[in-house]
Formats: C-alpha cells, sequence, structure tokens
C-alpha cells in the first residue's frame, strides 16, 4: 500500500503515516469488536463510523496527492523559469562575445590594411628610389663613355698628328 501511495504522489514518509494510520484504526476497531459483543445495531454504527473514517482518509489523500501534484507543478514552473533565464544569459553572453569577436576582427583587418598600405608605399618609395639612381647611373656612364670617347680621340688625334709630323719630318728629309 505504500508504494501505491508513493505512485500516487506522496514521499515515502506521508506515506507510512497514512498507512500507519490506518493501521491503528484498524487495530483499534478490531480490538473493540473483539473484546465485546457487539449487537448488530452497533455493528452497523460502528461500520457507519469506519466508513466515514475511510472517506475522510480518501478525501485526505486526495488532498495530500493534489497538493504534492500543485506543489511539483509549482517546482517545475520555477525550473523552467531558471532554465529560461539561463538561456537568455546564455545568449547574451554569446552575443557579448561575437561582438567581441567581430570587433576584434574588425581592428586586425584595419590593422593589415594600414600595414599593407606602409609596405606598398615603401616599395613605391624604393622603386622611385631605384629609379632615380638607374637614371643617374646612365648619365654617369653616358659621361663617362662620353669622356673615353674624347679621351681616345684625343690620343687618336694626338698619335695622327705624331704620326703624320713624323711622316711629314721624314719626308723633307728624304726630299
Amino acid at each position: 500500500m505504500i508504494k501505491e501511495l508513493q505512485a500516487a504522489g506522496l514521499t515515502p514518509a506521508q506515506s507510512e503515516a497514512v498507512v500507519s494510520t490506518m493501521g491503528v484504526v484498524t487495530k483499534a476497531t478490531l480490538d473493540r469488536i473483539a473484546s465485546s459483543d457487539v449487537s448488530t445495531k452497533d455493528m452497523e454504527v460502528l461500520e457507519l463510523k469506519l466508513r466515514r473514517i475511510v472517506e475522510l482518509l480518501q478525501k485526505d489523500l486526495v488532498l495530500l496527492e493534489k497538493s504534492s501534484i500543485a506543489s511539483l507543478n509549482n517546482e517545475n514552473q520555477y525550473l523552467k523559469l531558471q532554465v529560461q533565464k539561463f538561456k537568455d544569459g546564455f545568449k547574451d553572453e554569446v552575443q557579448k562575445i561575437e561582438s567581441h569577436l567581430t570587433l576584434d576582427l574588425n581592428l586586425e583587418k584595419s590593422r593589415i590594411r594600414e600595414e599593407f598600405t606602409s609596405l606598398d608605399q615603401r616599395i613605391k618609395d624604393t622603386n622611385n628610389r631605384i629609379g632615380t639612381e638607374v637614371a643617374g647611373l646612365r648619365t654617369q656612364i653616358e659621361s663617362q663613355k662620353s669622356e673615353w670617347l674624347k679621351y681616345f680621340g684625343g690620343i687618336i688625334f694626338s698619335m695622327v698628328t705624331v704620326i703624320l709630323s713624323v711622316v711629314l719630318g721624314l719626308w723633307r728629309l728624304i726630299k
């Protein structure tokens, strides 16, 4: 009977109390019946009293069951609210983390763009400097070429002049 009461929603302590009370009432009733000769009329009165007690116990069980169900429903509602609060808090935390990550990614993208722009500018400056140096070297090479040509032209002219002078001098000597 205790298991049936527990299955109906009573706690083990409540079930034991109900069974114990029913046992005491039944024992007291049986003791009374056994100790005295009871007439049919007394038996009917006793039966009515026992039925009344059983009805009261049944009502108490129904009330206990209803209060247990109501208590369980209240606890269930409370737990549902707690779970919903947890879900909402979790969603808020996830949104905060996503916002922070998005901000960090955007800042990192911006930093990389600035670094890329800086490197690109440095490459352009280096290319310009190399172009300027190459142009300067070409100018120097052309200038040196021109100087070498003048120098070699002067040497050749001087050699031709010397050779002609020697040939003319020899020609005059021979003539």
